[in-house]
């Protein structure tokens, strides 16, 4: 999914890759139970907008809501 959303919004593969070293961080260093962690979409959504903000040159990074959309793209598929 962070790929799809990633390759939709021509991110570069460093953000791709970053946002899923966020992500497997988050999941390494949790204390929360696995059966608890089912917002794991939304989290990877939530790294792929912190790695886009800190790695995309492009000085206006696309506001939440083209995000969402992409997400849904992504899901819709």
């Amino acid at each position: 999914m962070i790929h799809k959303i990633a390759s939709k919004m021509n991110f570069k593969s460093n953000t791709y890759f970053l946002s899923i070293y966020f992500l497997d961080l988050i999941f390494l260093k949790s204390k929360i139970p696995a059966k608890y962690n089912n917002n794991f979409e939304l989290l990877g959504l939530t790294c792929l907008i912190l790695t886009s903000k800190h790695l995309e040159n492009d000085p206006s990074v696309p506001h939440l809501q083209y995000f969402i959309s992409a997400y849904n793209y992504a899901i819709s598929q």
